[in-house]
């Protein structure tokens, strides 16, 4: 109850018309409002997806462990870069951040017989903290 309650009262502080965010909305090219638009819709439906690359030990050349790249999971190809510009202009930093952290446990957990004894990274935005 009281979650659903502050999500409403933090979602009515983002479309409020004094916002940040709408200000800069504002500004956008027709383009960029449509990439800003589908980047809310990647977030808000966790529409990520992750490639893990591997890294290697340049001595043997045996995987050493896996990278987790963020990518979407659109018909249009959206950047990792791009996710993130307009995620920071929607706030939703955190957002991103608890979503990468899940669906990656998700998968190595779903990939344990692949990954082996490989070590994860994530990559983390600096100062990020989950409301």
């Amino acid at each position: 109850m009281v979650t659903s309650v502050l999500k409403e009262r933090i979602s009515n502080l983002k479309s409020s018309k004094f916002s940040k965010s709408e200000a800069d909305f504002e500004c956008l090219s027709s383009e960029e409002k449509e990439d800003y638009k589908l980047v809310q819709n990647i977030i808000d439906n966790n529409l990520l997806s992750y490639k893990f690359q591997p890294i290697v030990r340049a001595e043997d050349g045996s995987i050493y462990s896996y990278e987790a790249l963020m990518r979407s999971h659109t018909r249009k190809n959206v950047p990792p870069l791009v996710i993130l510009k307009y995620a920071g202009m929607q706030e939703r930093f955190p957002d991103i951040e608890s979503a990468t952290f899940k669906n990656v446990i998700d998968i190595v957990e779903a990939n344990k017989d692949k990954i082996g004894d490989a070590k994860i990274f994530i990559n983390s935005i600096p100062g990020v903290k989950d409301l």
